[in-house]
């Protein structure tokens, strides 16, 4: 009898030893309990696929979940009121929230204080500052981004500045050496090249995005850079071939609707697609009597764009805007 009680004891020995290690039981009062801060991120990229977020605006935003999950981050844009809620809505997702300044005051009065940050990883500056390209308007815009970004260092918050992306073209005021040294990520605003109140064009073309792409690389180190993408495009009203006003900002959804299905909804419909570059333009007669142009950017062209973008070492993106496309 106590050979068996002995032998048993044994074999009992044995499969324990053999028992995996993840299939082990510890005790509660031994496990370490952490509670993470930081968002997960459930988007799984593949080898040479880029990274992409998206920029969801206030006016958006309903009561409703959030369910696509084909971005790898989420950005909230507008005010105060509907953070809440855009936190609500993606749950466990890696979000970041905007603080757009328009002038140098509303710059130097950020105050992330004046926010609720806790479930958010990071923050995007807006610097959408026009003025004269003095070497002191600049220094101001440098040490107002710097007090932000300090601010953003002592609450562990990542930061990203969006800047223009004709920042070269047009002389923007904006020391981009010294305001790189002040961010952990530079988003370029890759849209509006063509404005409103001017002559029509495309979104950004193609030359003239190869262009910003290696200026901006020149300053900036590809692993810090984002190119975010504008989903929508503008309608011009002409006359001889001359804007009459300002043009209508049509999303792409809208784009689509009107013009890209089997039958366009308007008069002498025409599209064009330049198949270099994948950009279209969609002319037609309007019911006000006058010839009208659209310029828009839409996946194609954006997958012509983001192929450059690999090529120079760029693999982060973004869109303007949820809801847009």
């Amino acid at each position: 009898m106590r050979k068996i009680l002995v032998l048993l004891v044994l074999i009992g020995i044995v499969l324990v030893l053999m028992t995996p290690v993840s299939e082990k039981q510890t005790p509660i009062e031994n496990q370490k309990q952490t509670v993470s801060t930081v968002p997960t991120v459930t988007t799984k990229r593949e080898p040479g696929e880029v990274s992409k977020a998206i920029f969801v605006p206030d006016w958006n935003l309903s009561e409703e979940s959030i369910l696509h999950n084909g971005y790898d981050r989420w950005i909230y844009f507008g005010g105060k009121e509907k953070l809440s809620l855009f936190v609500n809505s993606l749950q466990d997702k890696n979000l970041w929230m905007t603080i757009k300044v328009d002038t140098i005051e509303e710059l130097e009065d950020v105050n992330l204080q004046d926010y609720d940050l806790a479930k958010i990883s990071g923050i995007v500056l807006d610097l959408e500052i026009n003025g004269i390209a003095t070497e002191k308007f600049k220094n101001q815009i440098n040490k107002g981004v710097e007090k932000v970004y300090t601010n953003a260092k002592a609450n562990s918050l990542q930061i990203a500045l969006a800047v223009y992306g004709d920042l070269f073209y047009r002389k923007r005021p904006y020391d981009l050496e010294t305001l790189n040294s002040f961010s952990d990520e530079v988003m370029v605003m890759a849209y509006d090249f063509h404005k409103s109140y001017g002559e029509p064009g495309e979104n950004y073309p193609y030359e003239d995005f190869k262009k910003m792409v290696d200026e901006y690389s020149k300053v900036v180190p590809a692993e810090k850079l984002t190119i975010v993408f504008g989903m929508y495009g503008y309608d011009w009203t002409l006359k001889d071939g001359k804007p009459l006003k300002p043009a209508q900002s049509l999303s792409l959804y809208q784009i689509k609707s009107r013009f890209l299905k089997k039958i366009c909804l308007e008069d002498n419909c025409e599209v064009k697609i330049n198949e270099n570059t994948k950009e279209k333009n969609v002319s037609y007669m309007g019911e006000d009597g006058y010839e009208h142009v659209v310029y828009f950017e839409d996946e194609e062209s954006v997958d012509m764009k983001t192929e450059y973008l690999k090529q120079k070492g760029i693999e982060s993106t973004a869109f303007w805007a949820w809801g847009n496309f």
